[in-house]
């Protein structure tokens, strides 16, 4: 309707602080397999929303200059800074990143999937603040995130942790201990929290 128009547009006045830019995928499947370590190899089958090139002012066409972004449309109210991977992976902090572990997750998923070892930025656009905010880059501490790389070792190891204690953990499931994670649950029915 009326809203997602408005909203539209707003994302392409926004877009034009990139352009000219490359567009490269929306919608885009990535299946395969990851092998996180010698012995565990996990299955993919993820789309990510879209992919695209920028570049710095005066090289575009340049790849070599070029920054690929994955981009993740969101309607919530996720956050898009982080100071350190525990927000991120830590299932204690109130407001855990978790668009932004998605992310990673889909930057190195990208990578492997189109052997490309340059830059690649994760990148939320929030469709909620689109207005009062415009498109922001995810921030890294007080610097914007440009390249999944300067994490990249450190959040494949605690990845691979977290895969490992999933798959091969003989701890049960529980529930979450923060009710408010539950609200927008696809299994709520199955632990039987109401």
């Amino acid at each position: 309707g009326n809203l997602t128009k408005y909203i539209l547009t707003r994302m392409f006045e926004q877009e034009k602080q990139f352009a000219p830019f490359d567009f490269i995928a929306a919608e885009l499947l990535i299946t395969g397999t990851m092998t996180l370590a010698p012995d565990l190899t996990i299955n993919i089958k993820q789309y990510l929303d879209r992919v695209d090139r920028v570049y710095p002012p005066g090289h575009y066409g340049d790849p070599t200059q070029g920054t690929i972004r994955i981009i993740d449309y969101k309607t919530g109210g996720d956050a898009t800074a982080f100071k350190d991977l525990d927000q991120l992976f830590d299932p204690t902090v109130a407001d855990r990143r978790k668009a932004i572990l998605q992310l990673m997750f889909y930057a190195k998923a990208y990578a492997e999937k189109t052997r490309y070892e340059g830059p690649i930025q994760p990148f939320i656009y929030k469709f909620r603040t689109i207005y009062t905010e415009g498109l922001k880059p995810i921030m890294l501490g007080k610097a914007p995130f440009t390249d999944y790389h300067e994490i990249l070792d450190e959040y494949m190891e605690r990845f691979e942790a977290l895969v490992r204690e999933i798959v091969l953990s003989d701890t049960p499931f529980t529930q979450a201990k923060k009710e408010e994670s539950c609200e927008f649950c696809q299994f709520k029915l199955l632990c039987r929290r109401s």
